[in-house]
C-alpha cells in the first residue's frame, strides 16, 4: 500500500514558519527603529536645553553689554579740557559697567554630539546642518572676546590709578576721594574707553547673533 505525502500540510507549516519568521525580522525592525526614534529625540530635547541655558545667559549678558557701552558713551562725552564736575561716585557708577564682563563656557556638548553623529541625519537637513555649524563657530568666537577685553580693561585701569585714586571692581567698599576733574580731562582716557565700549558692543552683537542662530535651530528641530 503507497503512502501519500501530505503535500498540503508541508505548504501550511512551511507558510507559517516563513510567516513566523518574517514577523519576528518586522517586530526587530520595528522596535530598532522605535529604540532610535527615543535616542534622537532625547539628543534633539538635550539640544534644545542645552541653547536655552546658554540663551539665559546670553539674554542677561546682551543687556548688561549694551548698558555698559551707553556708560561709556556717556562718560567719553563728559570727558573735555573743561570738564563739568559730578559727585565721585556718579563717576565710578558710570565707569564700573564698562569694567565688568562675564567669563562663561557655553555648553555646546549636544551641538557636537550632533555634528558628529552617525546615526543623526544630517545630510537630509542641509539647513540645521549649516545652522549647527555656524552656531558652532559663533560660540568659539564669543569666548574669543574675553583676553582682549581684559587686556584693555587693564590699560583703562592702569591710566585711572595714574589720574586718581580709584575704588577695586572687586573689594569691600570704600569711600575714594576722586580727582574728578583730572579722570574727566584726560584724552588718553578717553581713548582707553572708547576702546572697551567698541569690545562691549562686540561682545553684545555677537551674542545676538547667537540668541538668533539658537532660536532657529530650535525652531527647525522642533518642525
Amino acid at each position: 500500500m503507497s503512502s501519500r505525502i501530505p503535500w498540503q500540510r508541508f505548504l501550511v507549516e512551511g507558510a507559517v514558519i516563513v510567516s513566523s519568521i518574517l514577523f519576528a525580522f518586522g517586530i526587530d525592525a520595528w522596535w530598532a527603529d522605535r529604540q532610535e526614534r527615543r535616542v534622537l529625540l532625547e539628543v534633539e530635547e538635550r539640544l534644545r536645553a542645552q541653547l536655552s541655558e546658554n540663551r539665559a545667559f546670553l539674554d542677561t549678558e546682551n543687556r548688561r553689554a549694551s548698558e555698559a557701552v551707553a556708560r561709556l558713551d556717556a562718560v567719553s562725552g563728559a570727558i573735555s579740557p573743561r570738564p563739568e564736575l559730578m559727585p565721585s561716585d556718579s563717576l565710578v557708577r558710570f565707569v564700573t559697567p564698562g569694567l565688568i564682563m562675564q567669563e562663561v563656557e557655553l555648553e555646546v556638548s549636544a551641538v557636537d554630539g550632533l555634528l558628529t553623529s552617525a546615526s543623526y541625519d544630517l545630510q537630509g537637513r542641509p539647513e540645521l546642518y549649516r545652522l549647527l555649524v555656524a552656531y558652532r563657530a559663533r560660540v568659539d568666537r564669543y569666548g574669543r572676546v574675553i583676553p582682549g577685553f581684559i587686556e584693555a580693561r587693564s590699560r583703562v585701569y592702569d591710566r585711572l590709578y595714574s589720574l586718581s585714586p580709584w575704588p577695586p571692581l572687586i573689594g569691600p567698599g570704600t569711600d575714594f576721594s576722586i580727582n574728578v576733574n583730572a579722570v574727566l580731562s584726560d584724552h588718553q582716557l578717553e581713548s582707553l574707553l572708547g576702546e572697551l565700549r567698541f569690545i562691549q558692543a562686540v561682545r553684545g552683537y555677537y551674542g545676538q547673533e547667537l540668541v538668533a542662530l539658537a532660536d532657529s535651530i530650535v525652531a527647525i528641530v522642533g518642525s
